[in-house]
């Protein structure tokens, strides 16, 4: 499997813009830095950057990604306050290495080098089409990234880009003798994971990311100087509200597109990926179509184990075993339990009369995990046939 590899430098990712800076004994320069590519796992660790970097100038071309799958190992992310603080990326190592001559600046960003051989046919807005982009209104506020009303040729957009004002952030910087931009590496680094993904899981339900801009680490308010950039497609955010609004046409639909989802993950490309903080917030209506929109706490990795019982899902049992150290098929299991009671149990419950001796069962052998995410997928789509053959409403 084809490794994504990042590279703590700052280099080109084949974007149309440039950064300068200047060392202790030069003038100022543009970089287009290319060192030897650290692979790494996304876990909270800051891989030892090159030593020896060589400089040269070049011309940047306009963007243009391509990628193959990623190794597992490239997806996992933890939580940075149960790290120790020589695995943390708060950016304090970063300025250790400023001391020692290995970094020109402290500014000097975490940069993503894409090494591929499929182009993807996505045509992505570029840096300077970014810079275009009216912000208008605040969407919301997560623990990673802030998300923009953007408008950009009469159309809206999303916008997504680390602010100082995110929880990672303000958590970092009650650390005594840390600065916004050192605090906003793991915040910043956490985007470009999710960037990413969505280059290499295709799927109806996760949202389409329309263009991405990376050129430094600096959290500003301006769209054209931030470091971090990712646009996406804009959506309604799913609420309980929203699902108990919908008629049953629709909310049957979208448990179809949440099962097909959650198989999906269950058989990437990328290997069985859970959802480590599935909730309804991060979800998105996109013309009546629900769409993931959240990718940043994905993970490929299992949760490690020492007995069965640490393999519990919602403090109960989900007869997983803990083998070799690991809770073997948690990934697909978790992801199914709280899409139950996240999405699914909402969704199913206020059926039609006919319908409901079939959803009750079904919403009942979820509860109880008895079922697996190809087994509920199966029933599901029987619910869909048994609605067809006695409605001539199709589902929307």
């Amino acid at each position: 499997m084809v490794l994504v590899e990042v590279t703590f430098l700052a280099l080109h990712v084949s974007v149309d813009v440039h950064r300068t800076g200047k060392s202790k004994n030069s003038p100022s320069r543009t970089y287009l830095n290319r060192p030897k590519n650290v692979k790494f796992s996304l876990d909270s660790r800051l891989p030892h950057p090159d030593r020896n970097r060589p400089t040269s100038k070049g011309n940047f071309a306009k963007q243009s990604v391509s990628v193959e799958s990623v190794n597992k190992d490239i997806l996992t992310i933890s939580d940075s306050s149960n790290r120790k603080e020589n695995n943390s990326l708060t950016s304090i190592n970063r300025s250790r290495y400023v001391e020692r001559g290995e970094y020109n600046s402290s500014q000097e960003i975490i940069q993503t080098e894409f090494n591929t051989t499929e182009t993807l046919s996505a045509n992505y807005l570029t840096c300077k089409e970014i810079n275009d982009i009216e912000i208008t209104d605040v969407l919301g506020r997560g623990t990673t990234k802030e998300a923009f009303l953007g408008t950009l040729n009469g159309s809206d957009v999303c916008v997504k880009m680390v602010t100082s004002l995110v929880s990672d952030v303000r958590t970092c910087m009650r650390r005594p003798g840390v600065s916004p931009s050192q605090c906003s590496m793991l915040a910043n680094y956490k985007l470009l994971k999710e960037i990413s993904l969505i280059i290499q899981l295709h799927h109806h339900s996760i949202v389409k990311m329309l263009g991405f801009c990376i050129r430094g680490e600096a959290t500003t308010k301006n769209v054209s100087d931030h470091g971090v950039v990712m646009v996406t497609e804009l959506g309604l955010r799913v609420t309980p509200y929203r699902l108990r609004e919908m008629l049953w046409p629709s909310r049957l639909q979208v448990a179809v597109d949440i099962i097909n989802l959650l198989d999906y993950l269950h058989r990437s490309p990328l290997g069985s990926l859970r959802m480590s903080d599935f909730k309804q917030s991060q979800f998105i209506f996109v013309n009546g179509r629900i769409k993931l929109s959240d990718l940043d706490d994905i993970t490929s990795d299992e949760r490690g184990c020492q007995r069965d019982r640490d393999c519990y899902i919602l403090d109960e049992s989900a007869n997983i075993p803990c083998k070799n150290g690991v809770c073997s098929g948690i990934n697909s299991k978790s992801n199914l339990l709280l899409a139950t009671v996240e999405l699914l149990q909402p969704l199913l419950t206020e059926s039609p009369q006919f319908l409901n001796q079939v959803t009750a069962k079904l919403l009942q052998d979820l509860s109880y995990k008895r079922l697996s995410t190809n087994q509920a997928k199966n029933r599901i789509e029987n619910v869909v046939e048994l609605w067809l053959e006695k409605s001539d409403t199709p589902l929307t």
